[in-house]
């Protein structure tokens, strides 16, 4: 057993960067049990505090997987670059009063070599000369596939990635998951649902669906017109009732959703993470983007009908676990690693129909309704 006191994570990214990286972080909770454990993380805040980014304290706090976070500034989107040497001093002075023992390195697949080089020089400027992760880094096709002549190679999760780095570094794998994915939902995450619950208009009983409609990539959206009309035949065939969930930011449009199909239940800003996953867990299954939402979903075992945009490579951001499908369309411009579109007009999104979608929908929903019970969040003991 490595002597560890005090251990540093590094892992930067939102709701989804943090949720595909749970099985990693339990890996390393697994090899340093008695370290206290700070996670090294970014949070983005705009103006409006309703349209934050949701950051790795939403989902880590209260999950005993880290103890502490440390974030890399809290900076708006609208700064000037100017700004970005100043907070990467005030870190470097953090961390060396930090006096960490070691440094895990969790950080994207993506990230290049000269990121990564000069991520280890910085490190080890502020005195933590043990770090592991930083091995084993897959070599990543960062060009485009052609249909027909040169097919993009498919390539592992992010989650399996990082674990396979840190099995390198001799850090093992972590045990088997429990039912919510190592999130260790507990009786507070319970009490914010059952609240939440208690505030809605009585549904019938009726199954629910959980619909992730938006991202912070318009690039992976799929038209909301369309995503409208699949959940409409959806309620006409199967009398489902649609869960949405999102941010605070997203409440209109999530009320002229509802509106439309006339019916419908708005998760959007009125939940936490945690207690997002806790409603999840009470869903059929979940239909939407490729968000953070539908990690969500994936990690308390729900099956997903995922939209994916091609912007990226085919399995690397695809949901944990099984019995989910996921939609691609096959485009010239694959890989393009675009936020937004605008060159190509959304083409691999737009590929994607309606019919498509539906037919995936139905089933999934005829192998997982019959004979099946889903629990909606009762009162917690206590409560």
């Amino acid at each position: 057993m490595i002597s560890i006191k005090r251990l540093l994570v590094f892992r930067l990214g939102f709701l989804g960067d943090t949720l595909v990286a749970l099985p990693a972080l339990a890996a390393v909770r697994s090899a340093f049990p008695q370290a206290t454990i700070t996670l090294l993380c970014d949070r983005v805040q705009h103006g409006d505090a309703q349209h934050n980014q949701t950051w790795a304290g939403d989902v880590l706090e209260g999950s005993g997987l880290v103890d502490d976070f440390l974030v890399l500034g809290k900076h708006n989107r609208s700064q000037s670059a100017m700004s970005q040497p100043m907070r990467e001093v005030r870190l470097w002075q953090r961390l060396r009063r930090g006096r960490f023992d070691g440094l895990v390195y969790l950080e994207h697949n993506r990230r290049s070599r000269w990121q990564r080089v000069r991520d280890l020089f910085f490190f080890r400027s502020t005195g933590i000369s043990r770090i592991w992760g930083l091995r084993g880094y897959p070599s990543l096709p960062r060009g485009r596939g052609v249909p027909g002549r040169m097919a993009l190679v498919r390539v592992e999760r992010e989650g399996t990635l990082l674990l396979r780095r840190l099995e390198r570094e001799g850090l093992g794998v972590p045990v088997q998951p429990s039912a919510d994915g190592w999130l260790s939902l507990n009786t507070c995450d319970e009490l914010e649902a059952y609240r939440w619950r208690r505030t809605l208009a009585i549904d019938g009983g009726r199954p629910w669906v959980a619909i992730g409609p938006f991202s912070n990539m318009p690039a992976k959206v799929w038209p909301h017109e369309r995503l409208i009309e699949a959940v409409g035949t959806l309620i006409r065939r199967f009398d489902v009732q649609p869960v949405v969930f999102g941010g605070a930011g997203d409440r209109d449009g999530v009320l002229d959703m509802t509106r439309r199909w006339g019916r419908g239940h708005v998760a959007a800003g009125g939940l936490g993470v945690r207690a997002s996953a806790v409603v999840m867990r009470g869903c059929a299954m979940y239909l939407g983007n490729d968000t953070g939402a539908m990690h969500l979903a994936a990690c308390v075992g729900l099956p997903c009908v995922a939209v994916f945009s091609s912007r990226d490579l085919p399995g690397l951001w695809e949901p944990t676990g099984v019995g989910h499908t996921v939609l691609r369309s096959d485009v010239p411009c694959a890989n393009c690693q675009l936020t937004s579109c605008h060159e190509h007009a959304m083409r691999c999104m737009k590929e994607i129909g309606v019919a498509r979608v539906v037919e995936a929908c139905e089933r999934t929903l005829s192998r997982v309704l019959p004979g099946r019970e889903y629990p909606l969040p009762v009162v917690p003991s206590g409560a």
